[in-house]
């Protein structure tokens, strides 16, 4: 609370020393690859951004995404990858294994995107935008927009398809689930405009 104050104020090196505290306290509490650990690097970053120290800002943007990635690529991957073409509950997930309510997630989702915006304005490598876009297509199907997490997976598993294959078979498992979830969803749509015609 006190850094966004700093922050807000420009006091910038108390902003680094409140949110480097926060850091600290929610790695003590929580572990340090806690989802709740990484809005404090996600505010470093945002400070760090704000001094034009970009390659610290970076730094700490690329600890936000290495949290989430790292929570979220089990509870994507936990059931057998052979059922990836059974539909799946994806809000299930958010209720079962991420500490957080969905309108905390909407908010991850906008850190999510602020991160991509600052790696491509600052040119970073694109296995850094791509890993970014992968979380993020990760998180919106969390949030229950299925087709827009589609949208963005499939546009980031070309990338990966030469660059990562751990990455690229991520991607393939997720993208399967979501296209047996759309479609079990369209089904039963049709399925009810049917009877009620």
């Amino acid at each position: 609370m006190f850094g966004q104050l700093y922050a807000m104020q420009k006091k910038y090196n108390e902003a680094i020393k409140a949110f480097a505290e926060d850091v600290y306290f929610s790695s003590i509490e929580y572990g340090p690859q806690d989802v709740r650990t990484s809005l404090g690097f996600y505010n470093l970053s945002k400070v760090f951004e704000a001094l034009n120290e970009t390659e610290k800002s970076l730094a700490c943007s690329s600890q936000v995404v290495e949290i989430w990635l790292q929570t979220l690529k089990p509870m994507f991957m936990h059931a057998d990858s052979s059922l990836a073409t059974e539909p799946y509950d994806f809000s299930t997930v958010v209720n079962v294994s991420v500490p957080l309510g969905l309108s905390q997630l909407r908010e991850v989702s906008d850190m999510l995107q602020d991160i991509c915006s600052q790696r491509s304005e600052a040119n970073s490598p694109q296995h850094q935008v791509a890993g970014t876009q992968l979380v993020l297509g990760m998180v919106t199907a969390l949030l229950g927009d299925l087709k827009a997490a589609y949208k963005q997976l499939d546009a980031v598993s070309q990338y990966y398809k030469g660059a990562d294959p751990e990455k690229a078979a991520i991607i393939t498992v997720i993208l399967r689930r979501l296209l047996a979830t759309t479609s079990r969803l369209r089904r039963n749509t049709t399925k009810r405009v049917d009877v009620n015609s």
